[in-house]
C-alpha cells in the first residue's frame, strides 16, 4: 500500500507555507499524508536520507517510489507528483 510521508520541521517557514496546499491537494486525490517531524523522528529521517525540509516521500511497503523536495510546492506541481507516484 502506498503512503505519502511529509517530512517537516516546526521551525521551517517553507514547511508551514506548503502545509495547507499539500494536505488539500492530497485530500482532493484521495490520499492520506503522514506528517513526520524530523526533530521527533530522527531514525525515519535518517532512513530515508532526507537532506532538506519540506520533503515528500512516497513509499510502497518499505520501498521509496517517489520524492519531491523544495520550498515551492504548488498545487500543480503536487498534483503532477502525486498522480505520477500514487
Amino acid at each position: 500500500m502506498k503512503k505519502v510521508l511529509d517530512f517537516y520541521a516546526p521551525w521551517c517557514g517553507p514547511c508551514k507555507a506548503a502545509e495547507k496546499t499539500i494536505l488539500e491537494t492530497a485530500k482532493g486525490l484521495g490520499l492520506n499524508v503522514e506528517k513526520v517531524n524530523v526533530e521527533d523522528s530522527r531514525p525515519l529521517f535518517e532512513e530515508f536520507g532526507v537532506k532538506t525540509v519540506p520533503t515528500l516521500v512516497v513509499i510502497d511497503g518499505s520501498s521509496e517510489i517517489g520524492r519531491l523536495s523544495g520550498a515551492v510546492l504548488t498545487k500543480e506541481r503536487l498534483t503532477e507528483f502525486f498522480s505520477r507516484h500514487c
